[in-house]
């Protein structure tokens, strides 16, 4: 069975020529590719689950599996990574009913999994140009505060999740009910998505980028810093 080692974000496994089920969004290394693994379900009965997968957590590094996708090395894999540590067929991700897939391992080497969890209760401040995260967004509310006084709050509702400037209600709904993804850059300048003319805030301060139901903040060498905060 899978190996179990503690990490940063919680308990995780490596897999190793064997297959396992999962319902929640992870992170899966292959190699020295981190891939961000998220299950969706089908809108109604007759729309099928799908699972998304963000190379690097990044939006421009998408693919959608709606059956299944082969991972190696060699020219006829679906998901392929340039790596000696990757077998040519390395292993599989499969859609199942549910919102789960499964994911198989057949390499020499094996595959990290780690899960993603919520951020937990407390202040974490970022360092210039840092990026924190995954964390999954849960019910509860995360502050980005930038430069130590200006509060956005990452929350959702009934419509999704959403970012509020905690003071003035400016808010921003961050994708769709269909495609909760997107790419939010913060700041003082009129070139932002979420503008703010505190003097605090540098004229590019921050980005955030929500990926169904994971989040990434990232500090873009603000001149007075981002902390997250979970009360």
């Amino acid at each position: 069975m899978g190996e179990e080692r503690e990490e940063g974000r919680g308990i995780g496994e490596r897999l190793h020529n064997e297959e396992r089920e999962y319902d929640r969004p992870i992170l899966m290394r292959v190699g020295q590719t981190e891939f961000m693994v998220v299950p969706k379900k089908g809108m109604n009965i007759l729309e099928k689950g799908r699972v998304y997968l963000y190379e690097a957590g990044e939006l421009r590094h998408k693919a959608t599996i709606m059956e299944r996708a082969t991972i190696g090395r060699a020219g006829g894999s679906d998901i392929r990574v340039y790596h000696e540590e990757v077998s040519r067929q390395h292993g599989f991700i499969e859609v199942r009913k549910g919102g789960r897939f499964l994911l198989g391992d057949h390499s020499r080497n094996g595959t990290d999994v780690d899960p993603i969890k919520e951020m937990r209760k407390g202040r974490y401040p970022l360092k210039p140009g840092e990026r924190q995260g995954p964390y999954l967004l849960g019910q509860e509310p995360v502050n980005i505060i930038l430069g130590g006084r200006v509060k956005l709050i990452l929350g959702k509702d009934e419509k999704g999740a959403f970012l509020q400037d905690a003071i003035t209600g400016e808010r921003r709904q961050l994708g769709s009910e269909r495609e909760e993804e997107s790419v939010v850059r913060i700041g003082r300048g009129p070139e932002n998505d979420f503008t703010s003319a505190a003097k605090p805030v540098s004229r590019r301060h921050a980005e955030l980028t929500y990926l169904h139901g994971v989040y990434y903040v990232r500090d873009l060498g603000s001149s007075k810093g981002t902390e997250l905060w979970k009360p």
